[in-house]
């Protein structure tokens, strides 16, 4: 009998228990590989899972019992002694989906699991009648498996690099651009932050991998979600905009993921004044105000074929952490 067979997929709701194994082993698995500790990360999605927010399929073996995870949650396991394989959580919402995790447990030997898992997610999301479907689910495990997924069901491959730089002592100020202001965020202008976001990446690659900025009124929801903690309690001294005779052609809105880690969720600069030193005297007053907020460590993520925007982030003291691949499918 081969890895796969013998294997049940079953909705992420009636397997909460076997899906949180899953997650363990992700965490387990992302200390050895990346050499981080994951824990924290993974909690909002442990939340979401447990109070049923999220949709997803689970790869199961053996009869169905009533277990443990690792993490000490209780709930329905459709597997002998509570044995979860793998996991990939989605959710769909106005046409688009999104896949927001997936792992197979690290130490199984794969033939033809990811497959099955990864298509099973994808066929639900398509009958739903989706026609954008994008995933950046960080892999720890079997990206191989995962990535040749992904391509036999048509999606694009698009490469992105997250990049992180520690601040060890106050970062020199930076943040003047001749005959532009740099100020702290002000939410009177959240409406021109989301134009901005929205006019920077509509056509682009990004707007592949995150569908938000094809519509206005998406882009205006994702701004006020940030805004709100939805990605991370928001840091509100150290995003901040960038003004040019009153209008706004530079935004950037940071997050405290955890206690001393910032993360960079967004930053834009109108392209009519790219290449005038905004962007570095935006980032400059990010890092300087991260380090006033008690942050040492920011991160973001960019599309690796940005050069002009990895070689900024590089010269800001930013270094490569990990590579990633994201994937996209459009119905034609």
């Amino acid at each position: 009998m081969t890895e796969a067979e013998g294997v049940e997929l079953r909705p992420l709701a009636e397997a909460v228990g076997a899906a949180e194994q899953a997650i363990d082993d992700y965490v387990r698995t992302g200390a050895v590989v990346w050499g981080e500790e994951l824990a924290a990360t993974v909690e909002p999605l442990r939340g979401a899972i447990r109070r049923g927010r999220l949709d997803g399929w689970v790869a199961c073996r053996g009869e169905r019992s009533e277990s443990r995870s690792a993490s000490g949650h209780a709930g329905p396991l459709a597997a002998v002694g509570g044995q979860g394989l793998g996991l990939v959580v989605c959710l769909g919402r106005a046409g688009t989906g999104r896949i927001l995790f997936a792992h197979l447990l690290s130490d199984r030997a794969e033939e033809g699991l990811a497959a099955r898992l990864v298509g099973r997610v994808v066929a639900w999301l398509r009958a739903a009648g989706l026609r954008h479907i994008a995933s950046q689910a960080s892999l720890v495990a079997h990206q191989e498996a995962i990535h040749h997924a992904f391509l036999g069901l048509g999606f694009r491959a698009i490469e992105r690099v997250v990049m992180s730089t520690t601040l060890t002592e106050e970062p020199p100020d930076r943040s003047s651009a001749p005959g532009y202001d740099v100020i702290g965020w002000d939410d009177e202008y959240l409406k021109r932050v989301a134009q901005l976001f929205h006019d920077a990446n509509r056509g682009t690659v990004d707007a592949l991998v995150y569908p938000q900025f094809r519509a206005l009124e998406e882009t205006e929801r994702m701004v006020q979600a940030v805004r709100d903690g939805g990605a991370g309690a928001f840091v509100e001294e150290a995003s901040g905009i960038v003004l040019h005779d009153r209008a706004l052609c530079g935004a950037i809105m940071l997050v405290r993921s955890e206690p001393e880690q910032g993360f960079v969720v967004v930053v834009a600069v109108a392209s009519a004044h790219q290449g005038q030193g905004v962007g570095r005297a935006l980032l400059s007053r990010t890092l300087a105000s991260a380090w006033q907020a008690g942050i040492r460590t920011v991160e973001l993520t960019v599309t690796d074929e940005n050069r002009p925007a990895v070689t900024l982030y590089r010269r800001l003291g930013f270094s490569i952490k990990r590579r990633m691949t994201a994937y996209v499918w459009e119905a034609t």
